[in-house]
């Protein structure tokens, strides 16, 4: 009997997910994600739009396991300048590029 955990380092937000507009240092919402998902807590990670952009780093505080669902409350720690976002989307290397 398996169990699928996928573990992932980077937070992909959508468009519905959260308005770029309102971006700021100290924001904090929730985030529901399909599957089952582990992520690093209290730590910071990049996140970033569906295209990739990176649009800085957050932590997750609270992490919640469910059936084909993962709930996660995070808080943004830094939003990336127009440069940053470009040098950090630029250097991510997706799959395929290799």
């Amino acid at each position: 009997m398996g169990y699928q955990l996928e573990f992932n380092s980077l937070l992909k937000l959508n468009r519905k997910e959260l308005d770029k507009k309102k971006l700021r240092k100290g924001l904090k919402f929730k985030v529901e994600k399909s599957g089952e998902r582990l992520f690093p807590l209290h730590k910071p990670i990049e996140f970033c739009d569906e295209d990739y952009f990176y649009l800085g780093k957050l932590k997750v505080n609270k992490l919640t396991l469910e059936k084909n669902k993962t709930t996660l409350e995070v808080q943004v720690l830094k939003v990336f300048t127009q440069v940053e976002s470009k040098i950090f989307s630029k250097a991510y290397i997706r799959e395929g590029d290799f």
